[in-house]
């Protein structure tokens, strides 16, 4: 899902372009953060990059990410190092998802990566069981 509905296709491309191993299914969606989630909480993986740029939106990104997510959904969440807004994001999702661990580059398959991994982060987050 994506805010900016002009990158669904690019999405769908990256989409068919990466689908590996045992994934089964994937597809690319517009969706406003903060609105109705019509696309029930049945993701097993949700997929997020560079998604905070101001410190005043992460409330409404975190409720996004809540209402999208079960009991059992990864939260995998790209960016770059020099978001400053970070910091506010972790203060504030920590309260929510028990589990920030961020994953290690050699964890990651870069065969045809274009840019300076050293330039950015991926983190896992998991939602807190009440």
């Amino acid at each position: 899902m994506t805010d900016k509905p002009a990158l669904i296709d690019l999405i769908t491309h990256n989409l068919e372009k990466n689908t590996v191993g045992k994934l089964v299914h994937g597809s690319a969606a517009p969706f406003l953060w903060g609105s109705p989630n019509n696309f029930g909480r049945d993701f097993d993986i949700i997929l997020a990059a560079d998604l905070t740029y101001e410190i005043e939106d992460i409330p409404v990104l975190i409720n996004t990410f809540l209402s999208l997510s079960n009991n059992n959904t990864q939260i995998w969440l790209a960016y770059g190092k020099e978001r400053f807004a970070m910091g506010a994001f972790f203060d504030q999702v920590q309260k929510f998802f028990y589990k920030v661990e961020k994953v290690p580059t050699h964890q990651l398959i870069l065969d045809d990566v274009d840019f300076p991994i050293s330039t950015i982060e991926i983190v896992k987050l998991r939602k807190i069981v009440k």
